[in-house]
């Protein structure tokens, strides 16, 4: 019952005002209006776009791993010094904390969010919209020079990784083979299963020969030395090349020129202002105003009653 006299209070008062309301409203209305001409323009331009060619890190999706990169410092710092935002946004480098009051500006017009289809969107606002498109357009293209800088590094570490071991299984070979050369030229050993079956043949058959005889002798002394010595080197060849394949595929991993990113919807130069919003401007300005002078007269009719 008390709800009911409240509302029926408040039916009164409106009523017995209604028309000052309206006044009051119209004037909140055309004021809002009138006010947001003051406001500087600001026209939104934005981007859709997807990563490409990256691996995610740790339990990080490749988006969640975008998102860090793309809001990187030093990112920023390129934008930064790329359209002068120090002037642009007006900011005293005299004052302290001026590069805090940089940042915190630029954040106010630019943000990154994570869609739900898992693509990241850049979206800018500026009293320029040209430079709203340029802005967003550099973002994507230093978020893949920084990508491209990480896996380079990687790639290149790798690199030099695969070539050390390149060299090392070369020099390897050239000593075996080098080893194997003082045998040929010291014992006569070039082949040893063809020379075994050929003078142990010849001397089954009693055709053998001084030559023949010492060769044998010689085999019987180095031969485990020399079998061992063979197979290393096959064996150093084979790793030889799967390693200099590896090292090639590391090269082309450097030396490739590849995008990080899959643009979706690019950036373009708005031909409307995004802010003000002058609708919503007026909206809150009549709704102020109301509740205001609804509380104002609630008070003066309460002082009324009360006397």
């Amino acid at each position: 019952m008390e709800n009911y006299f409240r509302n029926k209070n408040f039916i009164l008062l409106i009523s017995k005002w209604k028309y000052h309301l309206i006044v009051i409203a119209v004037i909140a209305a055309v004021s809002a209006y009138a006010a947001t001409f003051l406001i500087s323009k600001k026209y939104e331009s934005f981007a859709v776009v997807y990563p490409a060619n990256v691996l995610p890190v740790s339990e990080e999706s490749e988006t969640e791993q975008m998102l860090e990169i793309i809001q990187s410092q030093d990112i920023r710092d390129k934008v930064f010094n790329d359209f002068k935002l120090i002037e642009h946004y007006e900011i005293d480098t005299n004052s302290e904390g001026w590069y805090t009051a940089l940042n915190n500006e630029f954040e106010s017009n630019v943000s990154f969010t994570k869609t739900e289809n898992e693509a990241v969107k850049i979206n800018v606002i500026d009293e320029d919209p040209k430079t709203a498109c340029l802005i967003v357009d550099s973002i994507i293209s230093y978020y893949n020079q920084k990508v491209k800088s990480l896996h380079g590094s990687k790639s290149f570490e790798a690199m030099l990784t695969w070539k050390n071991e390149v060299n090392k299984k070369k020099n390897e070979i050239d000593s075996l083979k080098a080893k194997l050369l003082s045998y040929q030229k010291e014992y006569g050993m070039l082949n040893f299963d063809i020379q075994v079956e050929k003078y142990m043949e010849a001397i089954l058959q009693g055709r053998a020969t001084p030559e023949s005889k010492d060769w044998i002798t010689n085999a019987e002394i180095v031969k485990n030395d020399y079998l061992e010595t063979d197979s290393l080197l096959w064996e150093s060849a084979n790793m030889y090349y799967e390693n200099k394949k590896t090292y090639e595929g590391h090269v082309r991993d450097y030396k490739k020129h590849v995008t990080y990113t899959h643009v979706i919807t690019s950036p373009y130069i708005a031909d409307k202002n995004s802010y003000p919003k002058r609708l919503v401007y007026v909206i809150f300005a009549i709704l102020g105003s109301l509740v205001l002078s609804i509380l104002v007269l609630s008070f003066i009719e309460s002082k009324k009653q009360s006397k």
